[in-house]
């Protein structure tokens, strides 16, 4: 069964650090159905929100392997 699944991550102004995120959730089998980015400024970090079509048994350590991601600071789901 897939499920929708929504996050809101923040990330560090490295220039790889949106692709990590998207590399990781590809190689996880999620389907991006929508991604939202936002760069860094010297108030605030990069921020990216990314909905995912996954299955249950994938998408559980989905949010664990996105916060062991270099340059990710943050990830909240909901």
């Amino acid at each position: 069964m897939h499920e929708t699944r929504r996050f809101t991550i923040e990330l560090s102004d490295a220039p790889d650090a949106l692709p990590r995120v998207v590399s990781l959730c590809r190689r996880r089998g999620a389907r991006i159905l929508a991604l939202s980015y936002s760069g860094a400024d010297r108030h605030r970090p990069a921020r990216l929100e990314i909905a995912l079509r996954t299955d249950q048994r994938r998408g559980r350590p989905l949010a664990a392997g996105l916060s062991g991601l270099l340059d990710v600071r943050d990830v909240r789901e909901g």
